[in-house]
């Protein structure tokens, strides 16, 4: 009997699921639907980046971060970081949030970045990282494979 009077509970009551929208990240910053600042975490591989995202309009947005986006450090002699894992960043407040983000070390002679290093987030111009990133992109290598990888292009 109590099974019965909450499945009717559940088939008659108003339950919505989160919807999310999903929207690139480099969109969403160009519609003013989000400002992003991005850190370094002070590392120059892996979870190395800190994506400040301020929701400007709305909530509720699921933000991709694709393969080929390249993190442009405002300290010239500092490392730029490229991804080549796309990544979803989902968006749970209203306010602030703060992700973790996966890049890599595309300046091999430059000095690891600094914690706290101000970066540029972009898509990248350079057609053979590009072509590595849709390679490399979800086919799971090593974080070892894919700074090496980067390198050598």
């Amino acid at each position: 009997m109590i099974a019965y009077v909450l499945s009717l509970f559940l088939v008659f009551s108003p339950v919505e699921l989160a919807k999310h929208d999903v929207f690139d990240i480099h969109e969403a910053v160009s519609k003013e639907l989000i400002t992003v600042e991005v850190l370094s975490k002070g590392d120059y591989s892996g979870q190395c980046m800190a994506v400040v995202v301020n929701p400007l309009k709305g909530n509720g947005y699921t933000l991709r971060i694709p393969a080929g986006t390249h993190f442009i450090a405002e300290n010239d002699p500092e490392q730029d970081i490229f991804v080549v894992e796309e990544q979803l960043l989902v968006m749970t407040k209203k306010e602030s949030q703060t992700f973790s983000v996966e890049g890599f070390c595309s300046q091999h002679d430059d000095a690891s970045p600094e914690e706290g290093s101000k970066f540029k987030m972009t898509k990248t111009n350079d057609e053979k990282l590009m072509e590595l990133a849709n390679f490399i992109n979800g086919k799971g290598f090593s974080e070892d494979a894919k700074q090496s990888a980067i390198w050598a292009v």
